[in-house]
């Protein structure tokens, strides 16, 4: 095999390697638990105990989560249609971290500093059991 045929296939193996990492994060992330909230993977009573929100700041964040999740899931289902190649994965990244920012955004107006940082520490955590193949639902029944 010559040098120039063994680069090749380096390349083609790291490209399907690419692509096969792709496929697995997008359906750990589509088997989120239904009863989650975007970036909160646990029910929203735990949620609301660990920022320890306000009765009125509850009934104010809900509808924001609920929200984002339902555009997150449609975006998902819109980029599910598509093959996973490195640019459907880099538009569909993009498009999930405008609709989180614009989610943190109307959050800040409604928690305070501390909350806000709790908020970040609770999406980083579901952020970082995505990476790890967790996927959400593994070991949990579905509401």
């Amino acid at each position: 095999m010559t040098a120039t045929t063994e680069k090749h296939l380096v390349i083609i193996l790291t490209i399907i390697s690419i692509n096969l990492s792709l496929i697995l994060a997008l359906s750990a992330y589509a088997e989120r638990p239904v009863d989650s909230l975007e970036g909160v993977h646990q029910p929203f009573d735990q949620f609301t105990e660990r920022l320890a929100l306000s009765e009125q700041q509850a009934e104010q964040i809900r509808p924001i989560l609920q929200e984002n999740r339902e555009k997150i899931g449609l975006l998902r289902d819109q980029y599910q249609k598509e093959s996973p190649s490195p640019s459907t994965m880099h538009s569909f990244s993009k498009e999930r971290e405008d609709l989180r920012q614009e989610t943190e955004k109307r959050l800040a107006t409604l928690l305070s500093d501390k909350q806000m940082t709790e908020y970040g520490k609770i999406e980083k955590e579901e952020r970082e059991k995505i990476r790890q193949g967790y996927g959400g639902s593994r070991g949990r029944s579905r509401r």
